[in-house]
């Protein structure tokens, strides 16, 4: 049951990645490929879907795998998967690991 799980999570978020890049995409190709009549309410949907906290689906079931399989449950897809690491990249942010090691010795 345990690797159904695991092989169930790396589906989920893989197609959630490559649902949002997709999204991404189509808010910068729309206005290329269609008229401006068609391609504004689909950018704006887009937009709207994307910046607001409208609550997602795929988060929620991520969380439902996550919580059968003991791990933390996220707050967002794009800022736990995209934000998240690219900030620890560009030094922005501290990556647990990072904070962790340098936590002062409290046996001093």
């Amino acid at each position: 049951m345990r690797p159904l799980l695991w092989i169930s999570f790396l589906a989920l978020v893989t197609a959630h990645a490559v649902l949002v890049m997709a999204m991404f995409a189509a808010f910068f190709i729309l206005p290329i490929r269609k008229e401006w009549y068609e391609a504004l309410p689909l950018m704006a949907f887009i937009w709207f879907f994307s910046t607001t906290k409208v609550p997602c689906k795929l988060t929620d079931l991520e969380n439902l795998l996550r919580t059968k399989l003991g791990m933390k449950r996220i707050g967002g897809f794009v800022g736990h998967y995209f934000i998240k690491p690219v900030g620890i990249i560009l030094g922005l942010r501290k990556s647990r690991r990072n904070l962790h090691h340098q936590l002062p010795d409290q046996h001093s």
